[in-house]
């Protein structure tokens, strides 16, 4: 996790803001990756969004669930 040093004084909204920024994740949201094309590469990556899950991420990620954007 990344640490962050404050150089004036912090109101309590952008405290929260910056809490939510240093990169603290919840247990249970999937980083899914959005693709144009069913051929995953660096080159059809668009994004990633994250999901809510009952499940650990990891359930997801051995099965290789992605989104695709493409309509054929």
């Amino acid at each position: 996790m990344p640490f962050l040093i404050f150089l004036f004084p912090l109101s309590a909204a952008n405290a929260v803001f910056l809490f939510c920024v240093a990169g603290v994740k919840d247990s249970r949201l999937y980083s899914c990756p959005i693709y144009k094309k069913p051929t995953r590469t660096d080159v059809n990556y668009i994004a990633a969004v994250d999901l809510k899950t009952s499940l650990p991420p990891e359930y997801w990620i051995l099965r290789g669930v992605a989104l695709l954007c493409d309509v054929k």
